[in-house]
């Protein structure tokens, strides 16, 4: 480390100021590369996919989707900053206009960035890609038994959805629930579990005339009822003298599969004042 960013890193510990700040590179010469949705598109898909290439220095994006114009803007549908470079996007039928732009603490592009055109058409619910899932997540564990069943809807009138949840992996001739209802939840307890037990569910949009989306899932997800086995601790030993200085706490690894993660616990000699 040369002198200079020596004396950088000394200033920036004098005044406070966060050295990222003063390091990061500049991004208000970054181009932005949009691959999805294209440039004056019209599309009859209410769920829109934003993504573009991420930019080099950047902290974070921010989308703005008005409508139906900036310059003549009566809604704002979206103004969010966003960590990645691609998210999911629910509109109405209508016009758009939508820009993203890469900032970080001291710059950001968005006078690199020339605003896009996206039209809506009312399109049928064949022609929507599958629902986005909000929650439980694919693949997940809980410990709860009252599960929330949950995704974005879609902005039709007179719609409603279906849901149906089996054991997995998921049997239609066997379902525990199969359900039409109104709204973009819908909450179901899985009482009187006393192992970790498996459930697949999948949901679709349909219309009351009858017309009917495409089926989004299966997903899985497990409810864990099982407790843990004990933890064995494995160093330091019971009663052993310790010299001060830094201490390495180690136990044996759960052979349990569905572990998550270790929860610590250190005390002061009383047995019940945490150690701080």
């Amino acid at each position: 480390m040369n002198f200079s960013r020596i004396l950088i890193l000394l200033v920036c510990v004098l005044l406070g100021a966060s050295c990222n700040e003063i390091f990061e590179k500049p991004v208000e010469n970054s181009e932005m590369y949009i691959n999805s949705p294209a440039d004056s598109i019209t599309s009859s898909s209410f769920t829109q996919t934003f993504w573009w290439e991420p930019v080099e220095g950047a902290a974070n994006y921010r989308l703005q989707i008005v409508s139906p114009s900036f310059k003549e803007i009566r809604a704002i549908a979206v103004d969010s900053i966003i960590t990645s470079t691609k998210c999911k996007i629910v509109l109405d039928s209508g016009s758009y206009e939508w820009m993203v732009w890469a900032f970080n603490n001291t710059s950001n592009n968005k006078g690199k960035v020339k605003p896009r055109f996206l039209r809506i058409i009312p399109g049928s619910l064949t022609e929507q890609p599958l629902l986005d899932i909000e929650s439980p997540e694919a693949n997940s564990f809980t410990g709860d038994t009252s599960i929330t069943f949950k995704w974005k809807p879609l902005p039709v009138a007179n719609i409603r959805y279906r849901i149906q949840i089996s054991n997995a992996p998921f049997k239609a001739d066997d379902l525990l629930v199969d359900e039409v209802f109104e709204g973009n939840s819908f909450v179901h307890n899985f009482n009187g579990l006393n192992a970790n037990t498996a459930f697949a569910w999948k949901v679709r949009a349909e219309s009351v005339s009858g017309e009917a989306g495409q089926w989004s899932g299966p997903y899985t997800f497990t409810i864990d009822r099982q407790k843990p086995l004990k933890v064995t601790l494995a160093s330091p030993s019971i009663g052993a003298l310790v010299t001060k200085g830094n201490v390495t706490l180690e136990w044996k690894k759960s052979e349990e599969s569905d572990i998550a993660y270790y929860k610590l616990y250190v005390y002061q000699s009383d047995s019940s004042t945490y150690y701080n």
